[in-house]
């Protein structure tokens, strides 16, 4: 018998080998899409494992596009190969929305598959940036395209509709993260004002970065400055991005003198 390293059940026929042992099936859909097994220990991946499926355990898809899900409830997307009842089966690339650093939902590899008929299909990809990774995952393939002949004999060629409204979905529950983010910020900043003049600047730099422990280590308020930073950068929020990194910055000087 093949015990499984996560769950030392019978990993079964269609077990997998690891760098020093073997990973079941049910196992494995708690794993990246893309990881390679004959490279990580048994710790890398039990440790992987537990994460995704502490994710897995509020994640419920609400809408979904090609192997894209979304959990506009909790804030969540994954990627998923598999589906079962409306519900991703791989489970090894959910993510936060806070998490994400950089993202991206387009088409690629446009081409004119009826030369007579004049129909266009294009795949369908997404990026994926955070701090631990960047990658790019395939939705759709040979997605059909809406497109209609101009005057000197060329094609306009449309995005797919369900791509569009997908995508806006999606960065509408980006969008509301940020705020949520602003809006916490804002209330922290009201509390804050209440507390006694000697501890006031060190508390509202702690609200603004929001550190909560009593005593922030230099490498936890830069972490923490950098994260905000990125969130609520100017180039995203021009209306507000500026005033929040400068208190963002200010609150990280305070608390690093």
């Amino acid at each position: 018998m093949k015990e499984c390293v996560a769950c030392k059940q019978d990993a079964g026929l269609l077990a997998k080998k690891t760098y020093n042992g073997y990973l079941c099936k049910t196992c494995r859909s708690y794993l990246p899409m893309r990881i390679d097994l004959k490279s990580c220990d048994t710790d890398y991946l039990l440790g992987l494992i537990e994460a995704a499926k502490a994710k897995a355990t509020v994640f419920t898809a609400t809408y979904s596009y090609g192997e894209m899900y979304l959990d506009s409830v909790h804030g969540m997307f994954c990627f998923s190969k598999g589906e079962k009842n409306g519900e991703p089966t791989d489970r090894g690339d959910i993510f936060s929305i806070n998490e994400l650093l950089e993202t991206g939902i387009y088409c690629t590899d446009v081409k004119n598959v009826g030369t007579n008929t004049n129909r266009v299909v294009c795949d369908i990809k997404a990026k994926v940036k955070t701090e631990k990774i960047c990658m790019e995952y395939s939705l759709v393939k040979n997605e059909p395209c809406k497109c209609k002949p101009t005057s000197n004999g060329m094609l306009d060629i449309t995005e797919p509709e369900k791509l569009t409204m997908f995508r806006s979905i999606f960065y509408q529950m980006i969008d509301d993260a940020r705020y949520r983010v602003l809006k916490k910020l804002e209330d922290i900043q009201r509390l804050r004002g209440k507390i006694t003049t000697a501890e006031q600047e060190k508390e509202w730099a702690k609200g603004v970065l929001f550190l909560d422990n009593a005593d922030c280590t230099a490498e936890e308020v830069k972490k923490q400055q950098k994260k905000l930073m990125r969130m609520l950068h100017p180039d995203v929020h021009p209306e507000l991005g500026e005033e929040y990194a400068q208190k963002i910055n200010k609150a990280a000087e305070i608390l690093l003198k």
